[in-house]
């Protein structure tokens, strides 16, 4: 998934489901959806975050805290990528806030990049790419100086 092999990640994914429903595996189901979801948003973003829905459901409803956690993530951070800002800030909050909840330190403390972070990094970046359309390049930019988070 952290390819972007998005075609074979549903693939397995799907398997995955199909495996957890065979046996009651609400866990795996969960993770399952949450894989999915994932890697959906980068082929149908409304598909991606119905998935991420679906597994914060099966996680809420039986106190899988670390996957509904991971799933807020995702949503967050995926829309981030996707430079759906505020998208992202309000699920990254969400998630903040929900581990916050639920004492799940990784999220809690710089496992989770901060939205204002985030934004500054978008920002960046989109400045960098209208630069590089407008110059006439004798001075292009460094790309390093658009990732700063």
């Amino acid at each position: 998934m952290l390819n972007r092999d998005c075609a074979q990640s549903t693939a397995w994914s799907r398997k995955a489901i199909a495996l957890a429903q065979t046996h009651g595996d609400r866990e795996l189901l969960a993770s399952a959806y949450g894989t999915l979801g994932a890697a959906l948003f980068f082929i149908d973003w409304d598909a991606g975050v119905a998935e991420q829905q679906r597994t914060l459901d099966i996680a809420l409803a039986d106190g899988l805290h670390w996957i509904a956690a991971n799933s807020y993530v995702n949503v967050g951070s995926a829309a981030g990528e996707l430079h759906r800002l505020d998208v992202a800030e309000t699920w990254l909050r969400r998630a903040i806030d929900f581990a916050s909840e639920h004492e799940i330190d990784f999220y809690r403390s710089g496992g989770l990049v901060r939205p204002d972070a985030l934004r500054a990094s978008c920002r960046a970046n989109l400045e960098f790419m209208l630069e590089s359309l407008v110059s006439d390049g004798s001075d292009p930019v460094s790309a390093r100086e658009t990732g700063r988070l």
